[in-house]
């Protein structure tokens, strides 16, 4: 976890993962109000700079859908040096596959998101979290 502080107010947060070589952006908030002062340009470069300290060659920011609804988001990633690429998804469920779980699943997600976004949480326990739910996004 990383965050962009101004005192003791997060005014950004992201979740980044590291496999081998490479961070991988997961997942990121912002408080509305801080964005003037341009928190994840700040996040953005403490990464780059630690991918290059420390020998880590690609930073994936993630996927961002085309259906106008990330627009910004697409931005702000071409504005850091984005590069856009192709994502082709491939779903098989089996005969048997829960839809009710996976939609819990996801609401939990959804509303675990929720409390972090709105919970001071410590950065200790941010990351303590991030850990227990890192198999749910690989």
């Amino acid at each position: 976890m990383v965050e962009a502080r101004i005192s003791e107010k997060v005014l950004s947060s992201y979740l980044v993962l590291i496999y081998k070589s490479v961070l991988y952006y997961k997942f990121g908030a912002s408080d509305p109000g801080g964005l003037i002062y341009r928190p994840n340009n700040a996040l953005f470069w403490d990464l780059l700079r630690y991918a290059s300290e420390n020998g880590l060659h690609t930073l994936d920011l993630g996927l961002s859908l085309l259906d106008g609804t990330d627009d910004g988001l697409i931005r702000f990633k071409e504005g850091m040096g984005g590069v856009s690429s192709s994502m082709c998804l491939l779903r098989h469920d089996p005969v048997n596959y829960n839809h009710v779980k996976e939609k819990g699943i996801r609401k939990m997600l959804r509303n675990i998101t929720q409390v972090v976004v709105e919970t001071e949480l410590e950065t200790e326990q941010i990351d303590q979290l991030g850990r227990s739910l890192f198999h749910l996004f690989i």
